[in-house]
């Protein structure tokens, strides 16, 4: 059971993993932000139970292959790789791949304790690509990153029995652009 606890007038939530305690900050004073972080982990660690359970009893009964294991975050794109069909250039896949992999340090970073694809949310998916546009990011990279999170869930959704895809609830930035154009004769003429 996760709990809250003030520290130095941050929230944190602590609860046991593995036979450990584990403190995570929420990185907020405001009880209410920190109780909705609070439900949020007990909703994943409720749901992982959940899951377990109702994957033993179909195995179990021999009426369900259920897929055996969950997509672990520090190897989702060789997952993702495995499972993708499609042809693509290097430079795609590069680009795409720097994109995960910056999601998954990110997301091991602020979230330890997601572990699995089936363990990030909407808010996880909204708040990472909140993080990007704070440190300045243009509207077309984060789309160009949301595009690529939503294709590897997309991928790995059926394979891995994945509720839904976090990443397609999360709206799309109005990419802002500054066009040129060659001046005219008489433009130039003037100047």
């Amino acid at each position: 059971m996760a709990t809250l606890v003030l520290r130095n007038k941050i929230w944190h939530v602590v609860f046991r993993q593995d036979r450990k305690q584990i403190w995570r900050s929420t990185g907020t004073g405001n009880r209410a932000e920190a109780e909705a972080a609070l439900a949020e982990v007990t909703e994943l660690r409720a749901g992982r139970r959940r899951e377990d359970l109702m994957r033993n009893l179909l195995t179990v009964a021999g009426t369900v292959t259920v897929p055996a294991g969950r997509a672990p975050l520090d190897g989702i794109w060789e997952l993702y790789e495995k499972q993708s069909t499609r042809e693509r250039a290097a430079n795609t896949w590069r680009a795409k791949k720097f994109k995960v992999q910056m999601f998954t340090r990110w997301i091991t970073k602020r979230h330890p304790e997601c572990l699995s694809a089936a363990d990030i949310t909407p808010r996880l998916a909204a708040e990472f690509i909140q993080h990007l546009a704070k440190d300045g990011k243009a509207g077309q990279t984060l789309n160009n990153t949301l595009s690529a999170l939503r294709t590897v869930w997309d991928a790995l959704r059926i394979p891995f029995s994945l509720r839904d895809n976090p990443w397609k609830v999360v709206p799309r930035r109005e990419a802002k652009h500054d066009r040129r154009e060659a001046l005219t004769l008489t433009q130039v003429a003037e100047q």
